[in-house]
């Protein structure tokens, strides 16, 4: 069964693009076949595409569409068996293309950093999928993930105040969202495979390397665990 993933956010520069080619590398290295589709009209990871390919630094098993209409994105569900995986970038913001999107979603990543821009973005992720799921028969999975981090602001009001809003939104039951305790920390390899240098799993082994490849797979392990059941049952 094909698994569609998205990613959400309405700020800029959150990381949900470097959230999407991550777990694309990922599943690629698995030998999963992957559909990557740009869906946000500002196209970041449609031009991260067109680099890696002009650097012949495209990722094995990786497919690539833009999607910025909803017939496209139907066009994709249609054919979603061809894929393992698709993972769907999104501008994040109410549309009826984002409103489709949802209707076929199994899993939603926000990222979020600590600072109040991308806090507030967070937020209206979390509203609009507990809305459609309030609405639909067919829920979305939704974790946030907390990127950019840094030692020093892993001890700031603003990183702290996002697992109490999101647990206060939880026991309050306006919320299903899942904050995920492992982390993307700051590391110049995610801002360098922008440039078209492929992904994560893509690279040397060097150190740095070797500490990001460790924290994506944490990520992943913790989303399928959620996806399985495993964390309910432990519980």
């Amino acid at each position: 069964m094909t698994l569609v993933y998205g990613t959400m956010s309405s700020k800029g520069g959150a990381g949900k693009s470097t959230i999407a080619m991550t777990i694309a590398g990922e599943y690629a290295i698995r030998e999963k076949k992957v559909l990557l589709v740009d869906s946000d009209p500002s196209r970041n990871l449609e031009a991260w595409w067109r680099k890696c390919e002009q650097r012949e630094m495209q990722p094995e098993n990786v497919d690539f569409a833009s999607a910025l209409q909803t017939k496209a994105i139907e066009d994709i569900i249609r054919r979603k068996s061809d894929y393992d995986v698709i993972i769907i970038d999104t501008a994040g913001r109410e549309s009826v293309v984002l409103t489709n999107i949802l209707n076929y979603a199994d899993v939603i990543v926000t990222p979020v950093q600590p600072a109040p821009r991308v806090f507030d973005a967070m937020v209206t992720a979390m509203q609009i999928v507990d809305e459609h799921n309030a609405q639909s028969q067919r829920k979305v999975k939704h974790f946030v993930l907390r990127t950019r981090i840094t030692a020093i602001n892993q001890k700031s009001d603003d990183y702290k105040n996002i697992r109490g809003y999101i647990e206060r939104e939880v026991q309050a039951g306006r919320s299903d969202s899942i904050l995920l305790n492992s982390e993307l920390f700051e590391r110049n390899i995610y801002k360098d495979i922008e440039h078209g240098f492929g992904t994560v799993q893509m690279q040397d082994l060097t150190e740095p390397v070797r500490k990001a490849r460790v924290e994506v797979m944490a990520i992943m392990a913790e989303i399928e665990r959620h996806l399985s059941g495993e964390e309910q049952e432990a519980a």
